[in-house]
């Protein structure tokens, strides 16, 4: 009796290790997932703030990953606070999120600005445009254009040329024009696109918080 028994109990063992096994596999599978969805939900933005009266607006940007910075033209007169976001680790592109506030000139349209802007871009190698189309932003009429090309890594002699993707959108304002641009690795651009997206989405004029409070 005693020899019949310890094969039963060799093959219970068996199959509660065997058992145990695909549990922890599967724990462990779906791990990474449930982290990485926990992430995304729990990403948390805060507000731009800056005393420069000419970027009189404000929005929303992730709490880390990105670093505001202003800067004024001098010879040519501009106002402009830009978001340094992440680099990547293999050719040290930094993914950049701007707004530069520029004096309006006579006829200018968020259509001609958009064009004007393509137009110096169109001298880069491989220069395509992707899509384009009217928006609204901050609660004015904008105009969003995304196209790509390649260019060399700066600073980095006998690189190959890295292919870069293009979001901006222009918009006018008060006899101001507001572009707001990402320029991002073409491979990284889907990352980063929730960003932008964030910006237009939370872009408010300062004047129009405050009224909407006291209302």
């Amino acid at each position: 009796m005693s020899s019949e028994r310890k094969p039963r109990h060799i093959f219970l063992i068996l199959c509660i290790v065997t058992i145990g096994t695909i549990m922890v596999f599967t724990v462990l599978r779906w791990l990474p997932v449930s982290f990485g969805a926990r992430g995304q939900q729990e990403m948390k933005y805060q507000n731009l703030e800056t005393k420069n009266p000419v970027l009189n607006f404000s929005f929303e940007y992730p709490e880390t990953g990105w670093f505001p910075v202003e800067s004024t033209g001098r010879m040519e007169k501009y106002d402009m606070v830009y978001l340094r976001g992440p680099s990547n680790e293999k050719n040290g592109f930094t993914t950049i999120i701007d707004v530069t506030v520029r004096p309006l000139e006579s006829g200018q349209t968020p259509r001609s600005l958009l064009g004007k802007y393509q137009k110096i871009d169109s001298n880069q190698n491989k220069f395509n445009i992707l899509h384009e189309k009217n928006i609204t932003v901050g609660g004015e009429r904008a105009v969003f254009g995304f196209c790509e090309y390649e260019t060399p890594p700066i600073y980095r002699a006998m690189e190959p040329a890295v292919l870069l993707k293009k979001r901006m959108v222009f918009l006018i304002r008060n006899d101001q024009s507001y572009g707001i641009t990402m320029l991002t690795l073409a491979s990284e651009d889907e990352k980063y696109t929730s960003t932008f997206e964030r910006v237009l989405k939370t872009f408010q004029f300062k004047n129009d918080a405050q009224s909407s409070k006291l209302a």
